[in-house]
Protein backbone atom coordinates (compact mmCIF):
# COMPACT_ATOMS: atom_id res chain seq x y z
CA UNK A 1 0.00 0.00 0.00
CA UNK A 2 2.93 2.48 0.38
CA UNK A 3 3.54 1.77 -3.08
CA UNK A 4 0.44 3.02 -4.44
CA UNK A 5 0.09 5.49 -1.81
CA UNK A 6 3.55 7.49 -2.77
CA UNK A 7 2.46 7.40 -6.53
CA UNK A 8 -1.27 8.39 -5.85
CA UNK A 9 -2.77 5.44 -7.21
CA UNK A 10 -6.53 4.56 -5.61
CA UNK A 11 -6.53 0.06 -5.57
CA UNK A 12 -10.65 -0.38 -6.46
CA UNK A 13 -11.36 -3.79 -5.59
CA UNK A 14 -15.24 -3.95 -4.81
CA UNK A 15 -16.18 -6.92 -3.28
CA UNK A 16 -19.01 -7.81 -5.34
CA UNK A 17 -16.75 -7.49 -8.39
CA UNK A 18 -13.07 -8.51 -7.59
CA UNK A 19 -12.26 -12.61 -6.74
CA UNK A 20 -9.47 -14.68 -5.97
CA UNK A 21 -9.13 -18.33 -7.96
CA UNK A 22 -6.22 -20.99 -7.17
CA UNK A 23 -5.81 -23.15 -10.15
CA UNK A 24 -2.96 -24.71 -8.84
CA UNK A 25 -4.45 -28.08 -7.13
CA UNK A 26 -1.16 -28.88 -5.75
CA UNK A 27 -0.65 -25.68 -3.37
CA UNK A 28 -4.65 -25.08 -2.63
CA UNK A 29 -3.86 -26.46 1.08
CA UNK A 30 -1.82 -23.51 1.56
CA UNK A 31 -3.91 -20.37 -0.34
CA UNK A 32 -5.28 -17.90 2.54
CA UNK A 33 -9.28 -17.96 2.19
CA UNK A 34 -9.06 -14.07 1.81
CA UNK A 35 -6.81 -11.79 1.07
CA UNK A 36 -6.19 -7.74 1.85
CA UNK A 37 -5.74 -5.21 -0.83
CA UNK A 38 -5.49 -1.83 0.97
CA UNK A 39 -8.63 -1.54 2.57
CA UNK A 40 -10.55 -4.34 0.77
CA UNK A 41 -11.21 -7.57 1.92
CA UNK A 42 -11.00 -9.90 -1.20
CA UNK A 43 -12.65 -13.59 -0.88
CA UNK A 44 -11.20 -16.89 -2.17
CA UNK A 45 -13.44 -18.69 -4.58
CA UNK A 46 -14.09 -21.68 -6.18
CA UNK A 47 -16.00 -21.12 -9.14
CA UNK A 48 -16.00 -17.11 -11.23
CA UNK A 49 -17.19 -16.15 -13.89
CA UNK A 50 -15.23 -14.25 -16.51
CA UNK A 51 -16.30 -12.65 -19.73
CA UNK A 52 -19.47 -15.02 -20.10
CA UNK A 53 -17.42 -17.76 -19.41
CA UNK A 54 -17.81 -19.60 -15.57
CA UNK A 55 -14.46 -21.02 -14.58
CA UNK A 56 -14.10 -23.32 -11.50
CA UNK A 57 -10.88 -24.20 -10.04
CA UNK A 58 -10.06 -27.62 -11.30
CA UNK A 59 -11.13 -26.29 -15.09
CA UNK A 60 -13.66 -28.82 -15.68
CA UNK A 61 -16.18 -26.39 -17.19
CA UNK A 62 -19.03 -28.46 -15.92
CA UNK A 63 -21.13 -25.41 -14.45
CA UNK A 64 -20.01 -23.37 -17.67
CA UNK A 65 -22.14 -26.23 -19.64
CA UNK A 66 -24.35 -26.47 -17.80
CA UNK A 67 -25.40 -22.73 -17.86
CA UNK A 68 -24.53 -22.77 -21.70
CA UNK A 69 -27.01 -25.85 -21.84
CA UNK A 70 -29.65 -24.23 -20.23
CA UNK A 71 -29.39 -20.80 -22.18
CA UNK A 72 -29.67 -22.66 -25.04
CA UNK A 73 -32.94 -24.71 -24.39
CA UNK A 74 -34.45 -21.46 -23.27
CA UNK A 75 -33.37 -20.03 -26.47
CA UNK A 76 -35.10 -23.04 -28.54
CA UNK A 77 -37.97 -23.37 -26.80
CA UNK A 78 -38.95 -19.51 -27.55
CA UNK A 79 -37.84 -19.80 -31.01
CA UNK A 80 -39.88 -23.32 -31.48
CA UNK A 81 -43.44 -21.94 -30.49
CA UNK A 82 -43.34 -19.85 -33.91
CA UNK A 83 -43.26 -23.40 -35.82
CA UNK A 84 -45.26 -26.52 -35.96
CA UNK A 85 -46.01 -28.99 -39.01
CA UNK A 86 -49.22 -27.14 -40.08
CA UNK A 87 -48.55 -24.16 -39.82
CA UNK A 88 -46.22 -21.17 -38.44
CA UNK A 89 -43.13 -20.06 -40.58
CA UNK A 90 -41.37 -22.51 -43.69
CA UNK A 91 -38.30 -24.12 -42.87
CA UNK A 92 -35.61 -21.83 -44.23
CA UNK A 93 -36.99 -18.96 -42.42
CA UNK A 94 -37.28 -20.67 -39.11
CA UNK A 95 -33.64 -22.52 -39.59
CA UNK A 96 -32.01 -19.12 -40.27
CA UNK A 97 -33.61 -17.81 -37.15
CA UNK A 98 -32.71 -20.85 -35.55
CA UNK A 99 -29.02 -20.50 -36.37
CA UNK A 100 -28.91 -16.53 -35.94
CA UNK A 101 -30.66 -17.20 -32.20
CA UNK A 102 -28.74 -20.65 -30.91
CA UNK A 103 -25.29 -19.81 -32.95
CA UNK A 104 -24.94 -16.73 -31.00
CA UNK A 105 -24.61 -17.81 -27.79
CA UNK A 106 -22.68 -21.01 -28.71
CA UNK A 107 -19.70 -19.66 -30.37
CA UNK A 108 -19.88 -16.62 -28.27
Amino acid sequence: STWTSCWRMVINCDPDKTEVICFNSYESANVPNSFTIGRSNIKLTDKTKVLGVILDSKLKYKEHSKYLYNKLMYKWTRVSRYSNRNWGMNQAVLSRISKTVLFSSLFY
